[in-house]
This record gives structure tokens, sequence and C-alpha cells, in this order.
């Protein structure tokens, strides 16, 4: 900001008002600087954020439909079809279909990051209702191996929502 105004122009006596004087102080400078760099850091840190969820999503929900592609595959190349039971396959069919959910919502995280959040966050509630009715002990660290990567990743897909909304 320049200010224009009357100077005295040394040794000469003579007052010259076209000549402006800057009126900007350090700390003007410095705040706005901080502005900018505040703005790129808070987007720095959504991208960032919103990265981490997705890898986290993604190799929690792949890693879960290799698993359970492999297994399906498996017992049925072997004769184990007749020992499964019925029940069997309609775990491992959830856990896939599960799985399946969240895959999409780190693809959805692409376009839409809240709904892609709310589909992790549902997948992780997913696999913590199953492991509660099938899992024979330690469900929560069954549910920590299994459903919390999903919870992590949805929370930090609405983390990089929220900062980069702000910014």
């Amino acid at each position: 900001m320049l200010r224009s105004g009357p100077t005295i122009l040394k040794g000469s006596g003579v007052k010259d008002s076209t000549i402006p004087v800057p009126v900007t102080s350090a700390c003007d400078n410095l705040i706005s600087r901080g502005e900018e760099l505040s703005e790129t850091h808070e987007r720095r840190s959504a991208k960032v954020i919103l990265w981490s969820g997705r890898v986290i999503g993604l190799i929690a929900s792949i890693g879960w439909l290799l698993i359970m592609t492999a297994s399906a595959t498996h017992d049925i190349t072997t004769d184990n079809s007749l020992e499964l039971a019925s029940s069997d396959v309609v775990q491992g069919a959830l856990i896939a279909v599960i799985a399946a959910i969240a895959l999409a919502g780190c693809i959805f995280s692409w376009w839409r990051l809240r709904a892609s959040a709310l589909l992790l966050v549902i997948a992780s509630a997913g696999m913590g209702i199953h492991i509660a009715f099938n899992a024979g002990r330690n469900h929560f660290f069954a549910w920590s191996v299994s459903g919390l990567p999903f919870l992590i990743a949805g929370v930090l897909f609405l983390g990089s929502w929220w900062v980069s909304r702000r910014a």
C-alpha cells in the first residue's frame, strides 16, 4: 500500500506531493505471506491425508479380495467342495462383498469423497458385525486386523474433505 502525501526533499527546501511513500510494514508482509503458506500447507496436507486413506483402503480391500479369491479357488480345485458347509460359503461370500464395498469406496474417492468415506465406514461396521457373529474369540483383535483399516481410511477421507473445504 502506497500513500501519496506531501514529502519534503532533503536539502532542497521544496515540498513535492507526487512522490509515493510506502506505508506497508514488515508485519503486513509476513501476515500475507503466512496466509499464502497456510493455504498451501492446508492443500498439501489434504492431499497427503487423502492419499494415505487411498493407500490404506486399497491395500486392505484388495488384500481381502485376493484372500477370498484364493480360498474359493482352493476349495473349488481340490475336492473339498463336499466337506464345505453352506455356511462357510456364505461367510466367505459375505467377506468378499464387504471387501468389494470397501474397494468401491476407495475408487469413489477420486470423485465423491464423503460418499467414499461412508462406504468405508459401512464396510468396517460390516466386518465388525460379521466378526461378532462368526469369530470364535478375540473379537476386538479380529476386527482390528480386518475392519480397522477400513475405518481408518474412511476417517482419513473425511479429514481430507474437511481440510480441503477449509482451504
